[in-house]
């Protein structure tokens, strides 16, 4: 089945401004500077599965960072190589020098052997590829391989293999030389292929399958295929990408030859000239490499194939593709359509000697045909060279490319370093930028390509060279190694990701306590790519079932984020308090209120000082409540309990007075009325209203009236215990009533014995009322009348007031201007009247018409006297 072409994108070319998603900025963790005060660069990273980064480059400043925790650290002065590696919080954690090596790429294998490739320069005995294996502690961990010839040799590439056992596994390297007699091992092109008529110097690709395996304890890197591959004409090898699942190997470079090994597809022939560089991607079998298929990626202009990664490819219809992924460059000319020469796709825009454009391209790889699934283009005035591919898929950022001639929205040229992205039918660039270059392309990093890029298990990074004094990132909390540019140029090291996470999911509960019960939820601040695990696509929602609620969103630069909330379903508290309604307690006491309920996980009290769980003690008067918590989380609260606070002033007394106007007769009945006499400053709110009291009289003269209406009677004791509740503003207790009968003396007597109250158990102290009696009494034997004494305070009112006006009360008597009046119905109940008229002899009240019907004692009292008067009212 041939794959047909899927999409073709239009290019997305920085010199324009562009839609707001065209240009956008990194997401970056932190960055570091890594140099000193002459010219040094970054070149390739790799990270292992801890996020640890290493990286390696070369280095001109004799201030260069020195060699740090590497005790076997092959030089200890430059210029040379260094490898180093960081922290994932940007801390150095280990750099060595190497005097006579010029690394250009890094690999990481299973067994975690990081492999170093590069080659050795002129002053070291001339140009050859070789590969060092150290820790990822930075020691050597066996011996060195190079690949060597009459002449020079690079390796440009390394990826890691397969591994055959615990202890061995392969790599695989390719690069450049120009040796004819390098030493080739079941090679599939034995021969060198160049001619040295291309103009510039003859050079083929090699390729190289090595095992590393421990010999007598050390490890080896053992070659079991080496090979040319190139053709007639200069051929660069200067990518190499391992498919390990389907078990081949990928390679691209640049090619002036026309007559590349292995079967051409998409595009088989060349279209520039032997003057002019295409580029090209080879397929080979990862066991003998030989040449499964190979392209050329080129027209008249020169290109070049910098980045490959393998991956897969979904299709309209569902399909599965495999394939990879090719970036590079591209100037002069144009960049066709690969496959149809006739079609040109993209036009030049622009570039120095050192760069142009940039390109990417999917290939698709499966059982039919290689072909096109997706080409398109980065283009500015100035200089763009895609490099590197991370190891590890990525969903949104693709590869890295750099850029000095990116123009901004507001019309200034600049140098930056990107993150490529491509997707259907959208192409776009992630800027990361600082005030100066972020790579500056020299002869050798616009011929190799230097500048890597590489995911680790939660984490990328990529670096570079720059002269920018200011970098994003380069002021991260942290223990950054180098903050600060140290030169003229420095390598640099930056740490993608996507920071803490911005939005965050809102509830308005955490709990759903009944069937009515709705909870809104809210991603907070608001995102625009939204979607719920229920299909969800809004920031805000309302929710009435229990269950587990997440999201996911995506920023606008591409950072993915997963937040997930729990809802309960709860049961709603129930409590009631003890005691209920009101309590009342003395000022030097407290109460205690307790809740008892079910479902209660804790309690908030409105006042008081807890006790324990469900008990406070309160000493404040006021209203208190409690506010109940479930398990879950459901909330209720408690009626409302009234706590009042009484006291009993220091003086005040009871007072037994007499109700009946003037002396009493024998047979007639004796009204007394027991009320509070308080203390000066004391208010009848704050007295207790509960009373208890014990009275004393003479028997011989005084009968109580049975039954009594608020206690009980001792004849045997003769005493009387009274208990009652005090009306509330009322001085008055109760109102006693006697029978007199015929005595010995001419009065009488009747004890306060005792009066208590409570809950301030309070005691007054006991007194003694005076009563006289007019009538015949016993004196030496002799009965006698005793004459009544002329009151000097006397009582007046109508038998019935009427009811529709009230009535009038008065009195006669002596000063008369500070007595008062009061009407006490026979319960002991008060209404205070208002006077209408005083002077020295005599006085009115205002009797209310409002009074029930009933009887009634009319009390006038001066400071002298107490005169009363019975009278009813009749409706």
């Amino acid at each position: 089945m041939q794959v047909k072409t899927i999409l073709v994108s239009i290019g997305f070319f920085l010199i324009l401004a562009g839609p707001a998603w065209g240009q956008q900025p990194l997401e970056v963790q932190w960055t570091t500077y890594l140099g000193g005060s002459g010219k040094d660069e970054a070149r390739d990273v790799v990270v292992d599965e801890n996020d640890n980064v290493y990286v390696c480059g070369v280095f001109e400043s004799p201030d260069f960072p020195r060699p740090r925790n590497v005790p076997t650290s092959f030089d200890t002065t430059g210029p040379g190589g260094y490898l180093a590696s960081f922290s994932p919080q940007g801390e150095l954690l280990w750099l060595q020098y190497f005097s006579c090596v010029r690394p250009h790429a890094l690999a990481i294998t299973k067994n975690n052997i990081l492999v170093m490739a590069g080659s050795t320069p002129v002053e070291c005995g001339g140009v050859n590829g070789i590969i060092g294996l150290f820790t990822l502690a930075g020691e050597r961990a066996g011996r060195s391989y190079a690949f060597q010839g009459s002449k020079g040799s690079i390796i440009t590439c390394v990826d890691a293999g397969y591994r055959t056992s615990a202890t061995e596994e392969y790599i695989y390297v390719a690069g450049i030389t120009e040796s004819q007699d390098l030493d080739v091992v079941n090679a599939p092109q034995p021969v060198y292929g160049g001619d040295g008529t291309s103009g510039e110097g003859a050079g083929d690709g090699f390729v190289a399958r090595l095992r590393i395996t421990a010999i007598a304890g050390v490890l080896e890197a053992r070659p079991e295929v080496i090979t040319y591959y190139g053709g007639r004409y200069l051929d660069e090898i200067l990518a190499l990408r391992v498919d390990l699942f389907r078990k081949i190997i990928y390679i691209g470079g640049r090619t002036r030859s026309d007559n590349l090994p292995g079967p051409g597809v998409i595009q088989p022939n060349r279209l520039g000239t032997p003057t002019d560089n295409d580029g090209f991607v080879a397929c080979l079998d990862a066991s003998s490499l030989i040449c499964q298929w190979k392209t050329y990626l080129g027209g008249t202009g020169d290109e070049t194939v910098h980045g490959l990664q393998p991956g897969g490819f979904t299709i309209p219809g569902g399909d599965f593709v495999p394939g990879v992924r090719v970036c590079g460059v591209y100037s002069n000319g144009v960049f066709p359509y690969p496959g149809k020469p006739g079609n040109s796709f993209y036009a030049f825009n622009g570039g120095t000697e050192f760069g142009g454009d940039a390109f990417y391209l999917e290939i698709s790889s499966g059982i039919a045909a290689p072909d096109i699934l997706l080409c398109t283009s980065v283009g500015s005035p100035g200089d763009d060279v895609a490099y590197s591919f991370p190891r590890k898929e990525d969903a949104e950022d693709r590869c890295i490319l750099f850029s000095n001639g990116l123009v901004t929205s507001s019309g200034i040229q600049k140098s930056a370093a990107f993150m490529f992205a491509s997707k259907p039918n959208l192409t776009y660039v992630r800027v990361y930028d600082g005030n100066g270059e972020e790579n500056l392309l020299s002869q050798d990093q616009a011929r190799f390509g230097f500048g890597g890029f590489e995911a680790g298990p939660s984490s990328r990074y990529f670096c570079g060279n720059t002269t920018s004094t200011d970098l994003p990132g380069r002021n991260a909390a942290g223990p950054i190694f180098q903050r600060s540019l140290a030169g003229d140029q420095d390598g640099y090291i930056v740490k993608l990701g996507c920071g803490s996470q911005s939005s965050r999911i809102v509830a308005s509960s955490l709990t759903l306590c009944s069937t009515s019960d709705t909870i809104s939820l809210s991603l907070t601040p608001v995102q625009d790519s939204v979607r719920w695990n229920d299909g969800s696509r809004t920031s805000f929602r309302f929710i009435t079932s229990p269950g587990t609620y997440s999201l996911q969103y995506t920023t606008a630069a591409g950072c993915l984020f997963v937040d997930t909330v729990i809802i309960r379903q709860g049961l709603v508290p129930t409590g009631t308090l003890t005691p209920s309604d009101t309590v009342v307690f003395c000022d030097t006491a407290d109460v205690l209120i307790n809740v008892q309920g079910s479902n209660i996980a804790s309690i908030v009290w409105s006042g008081g000082t807890p006790v324990d769980a469900k008990t406070v003690r309160v000493t404040t008067p006021g209203r208190y409540w409690a506010s109940l918590v479930s398990p879950e989380g459901c909330t209720a609260t408690t009626d409302t309990l009234t706590v009042e606070s009484k006291r009993a002033g220091i003086g005040t007394t009871v007072v037994a007075d007499v109700l009946n106007a003037g002396d009493i007769d024998i047979g007639d009945t004796l009204l007394v009325a027991l009320r509070l006499k308080l203390a000066p400053g004391d208010s009848l709110d704050t007295f207790p209203v509960d009373w208890s009291m014990r009275l004393r009289f003479d028997r011989t003269a005084l009968f109580p009236v049975a039954p009594l209406p608020l206690g009980t009677i001792d004849d045997s004791s003769r005493r009387i215990d009274l208990f009652g509740k005090r009306a509330t503003g009322s001085d008055t207790l109760a109102i006693v009533s006697f029978r007199v009968a015929l005595g010995d003396t001419d009065s009488v007597t009747i004890d306060i014995d005792s009066v208590s109250f409570e809950p301030c158990s309070v005691v007054l102290p006991s007194l003694r009322s005076h009563v006289r009696i007019a009538g015949i009494c016993q004196a030496g034997g002799a009965k006698r009348l005793i004459a009544g004494v002329q009151p000097r305070l006397v009582a007046l009112v109508a038998p019935n007031p009427v009811p529709g006006a009230g009535a009038t009360a008065g009195a006669i008597g002596d000063a008369m201007y500070n007595a008062e009046a009061r009407v006490v119905d026979l319960l002991g109940q008060t209404v205070m009247l208002e006077r209408v008229q005083s002077s020295d002899s005599s006085a009115r009240w205002s009797i209310p018409a409002s009074l029930p019907a009933g009887a009634y004692i009319l009390v006038v009292q001066n400071a002298e006297s107490v005169s009363t008067v019975r009278f009813e009212v009749v409706r």
